[in-house]
C-alpha cells in the first residue's frame, strides 16, 4: 500500500487522558474515527500510565495499517534555548550544548533524554526539546505491537507553534501553550527568545503567567500581543484584569465535528 493512501492516526498523550483521531487519506481525506480514554490514576509527569492507556485504546480499535503522529503533553517534555553562536558549527554541536544545559538544570536524569533542536530563522536562538528515551522506546513498542508505524513525535509546544504561525504577529509576541496542570510560555521577538514551563491550576493562572513574564522583559513590549493556544478546548478569559486583550487561538486538539463520535475505550 502506498504511504499516500495509508490512514493517518494522531494520538495526543497527556497525564490524564489519551485521545486518538484517525484520518483516512486518499482522494477525499476525512476523519473516520475518534476515541478517548482516561488515564487510570494519571497525574503529573508519570508517562508510564499514559502509555499503558494508549495501548488499551489501540487494542479497542480494529487493526488497520496507519502512520502515527504522537503529540506529547508538555508534562512529558523539557525545553531549553540554544544560543546562536559561531562556536556551534554543526547540528551535533547544538545538540551537545542542549544536552549539557539540560544536565545542568535537571541532573543526571537528563543524560537519558533524546534531544531535538529546531531552528527558526538565522541569528535567533534555537529551541531544544528533551524527552525521556524510555518514553520514546515505550511508545514505539506499543505502536509496533499493534502493527502501526510511527511517523513523528511532536512536543505539544512545537505542534502549537506550527499551528499558530499564521496567527502570530511579525514582531514580538508572547505565546502560551496551556493544558490542565501545565503551561509553557514563550517570548518570540521574533524567533525564540525565552521559554518557561510551569505548573498551573487552570486558565485563571494566565494573569499570573503574563505578569511574571513582563517582569523578566528587558523592556515593555510595544505593542504587546499575548496569544494563548490551549491543548484541549477550554473556557479562557478574553482579557487580563488590566485590560490586555488575549488572542485565544483554536485548541490544538479540536473538539469533534458535528456528527462525529468520540468513543471511550
Amino acid at each position: 500500500m502506498s504511504w499516500l493512501w495509508r490512514d493517518e492516526l494522531r494520538v495526543l498523550l497527556t497525564p490524564r487522558r489519551v485521545l486518538l483521531q484517525c484520518r483516512a487519506r486518499g482522494a477525499r481525506p476525512r476523519v473516520v474515527e475518534r476515541r478517548a480514554i482516561d488515564v487510570d490514576g494519571g497525574n503529573g509527569f508519570d508517562w508510564a500510565a499514559a502509555v499503558e492507556a494508549m495501548a488499551a485504546l489501540l487494542s479497542a480499535r480494529p487493526r488497520r495499517a496507519a502512520d502515527v503522529v504522537v503529540i506529547l503533553s508538555n508534562h512529558f517534555v523539557r525545553y531549553t534555548l540554544v544560543p546562536a553562536s559561531d562556536l556551534l558549527v554543526t547540528h551535533d554541536d547544538e545538540v551537545r550544548f542542549a544536552q549539557q544545559d539540560f544536565a545542568r538544570v535537571y541532573g543526571p536524569a537528563a543524560e537519558r533524554w533524546q534531544v531535538s533542536v529546531s531552528a527558526d530563522g538565522p541569528g535567533a536562538p534555537l529551541l531544544a526539546s528533551g524527552v525521556a528515551t524510555d518514553l520514546i522506546d515505550a511508545l514505539r513498542a506499543a505502536l509496533r505491537a499493534h502493527d502501526l508505524r510511527p511517523r513523528s513525535l511532536q512536543p505539544a509546544l512545537m505542534a502549537a507553534f506550527n499551528a499558530a504561525r499564521g496567527a502570530l504577529p511579525a514582531g514580538a509576541a508572547r505565546l502560551i501553550c496551556s493544558e490542565p496542570g501545565m503551561a509553557v510560555s514563550a517570548l518570540l521577538a521574533p524567533g525564540w527568545r525565552r521559554i518557561r514551563s510551569q505548573r498551573i491550576a487552570d486558565g485563571t493562572d494566565l494573569e499570573r503567567i503574563v505578569q511574571y513574564e513582563r517582569a523578566l522583559d528587558d523592556a515593555p513590549l510595544a505593542p504587546e500581543t499575548v496569544c494563548v493556544m490551549p491543548l484541549l478546548a477550554e473556557s479562557l478569559p478574553a482579557a487580563l484584569a488590566d485590560g490586555t486583550a488575549l488572542r485565544i487561538l483554536p485548541a490544538l486538539w479540536a473538539a469533534p465535528e458535528v456528527g462525529a463520535t468520540e468513543q471511550a475505550a
